[in-house]
């Protein structure tokens, strides 16, 4: 178990056992300003998931050639990129739904403060402020040190706004939210290694769940750097839509180092089969050349149907079972 589950683990135990000892219910005012706060769930990348382990990466650029039946090359990428921001952004995220769960310092006049609060086992400080804006109107904090560093000045890790909204089905928050990950990676780079800024916009007010994401200068593993940006929408009956572009470097080729600007479009239905288009140009790739992809996979994932505009691989299957007929 690595630094970052021991966290999770304690921040789980901590939370249950806040919620044992809390007695008399919770305020009103406090339950309205926790619940302001993005969760996991509601800024998690849900991409339907294979039974079966696969040894593809999901790199960007790294898409090895399935076989007709086999797990389908696009569906594995979409999987793998979209567990992965997952990771990334659900950091900021646990510590809040951690420290939600306890009283706050601080609550009075549509303002709460919870912290500052050291969890077990944990190299820093953490302090959340949420503030009432207006009706239904939400700012909120996220701010670090390390830990006994008492007269040290918190630094801001992750800020946001949400709004209260209703649909005629659900209520929800459709809100902002930013995070910066070279600053708590500065605070302790061992235990937080991901770099770079994140920004994000999320609507969970409908029957559809949309998020938006852009990376900045982003690296999770102190690796190159990205800048990309995606876009996620699912709906209630688990159908869904994941788009993202960025720059990077297709080549093995040492001599083509120009980076590529590629895309991938990718959606499924409830019960999982989808459909990916790709598309490459740019970077060592002739002005006049734009690589194009397209994938399908049925409901077990397999490839039904694969074909690219320059044949670098054999055209296989049949158009004719892609659950999609057309790209996004």
């Amino acid at each position: 178990m690595n630094q970052i589950n021991r966290i999770l683990v304690t921040l789980t135990i901590t939370s249950l056992v806040a919620g044992v000892l809390a007695c008399g219910g919770i305020d009103p005012e406090e339950e309205e300003l926790s619940s302001a706060v993005p969760t996991r769930d509601d800024l998690a990348l849900m991409v339907p998931a294979g039974s079966s382990s696969s040894s593809q990466s999901g790199e960007v650029g790294t898409i090895d050639q399935a076989l007709l039946g086999q797990r389908a090359d696009m569906y594995q990428l979409t999987y793998s990129v979209s567990r992965s921001l997952n990771r990334s952004i659900w950091v900021g995220l646990n510590i809040i739904e951690g420290i939600v769960q306890q009283p706050p310092t601080f609550l009075q006049s549509g303002v709460a403060t919870w912290g500052p609060w050291t969890p077990p086992l944990e190299p820093l400080t953490w302090m959340l402020n949420v503030q009432r804006k207006g009706p239904g109107k939400y700012a909120y904090a996220l701010s670090a040190r390390r830990k006994g560093h008492i007269k040290g000045k918190f630094v801001t890790i992750l800020a946001g706004t949400s709004v209260k909204g209703y649909s005629k089905y659900f209520s929800g928050f459709a809100g902002t939210y930013w995070a910066n990950a070279s600053a708590l990676n500065k605070l302790d780079p061992l235990t937080y290694q991901d770099t770079g800024k994140m920004a994000a916009t999320y609507d969970t007010t409908g029957v559809k769940r949309a998020i938006k994401l852009v990376l900045t200068d982003y690296s999770d593993n102190g690796g190159d750097k990205v800048n990309a940006a995606y876009t996620y929408l699912d709906r209630v009956d688990a159908s869904g839509e994941f788009k993202y572009a960025t720059r990077v470097d297709l080549h093995k080729d040492k001599s083509l180092s120009k980076k590529e600007l590629y895309t991938v479009k990718s959606r499924w239905t409830a019960a999982g089969a989808g459909r990916g288009d790709a598309t490459a140009s740019g970077g060592d790739l002739p002005a006049s050349v734009k690589v194009e992809i397209t994938e399908c996979w049925d409901a077990l994932f397999r490839r039904v149907f694969y074909q690219d505009n320059y044949n670098t691989n054999p055209a296989e299957g049949s158009a004719a079972k892609c659950v999609f007929k057309t790209a996004l």
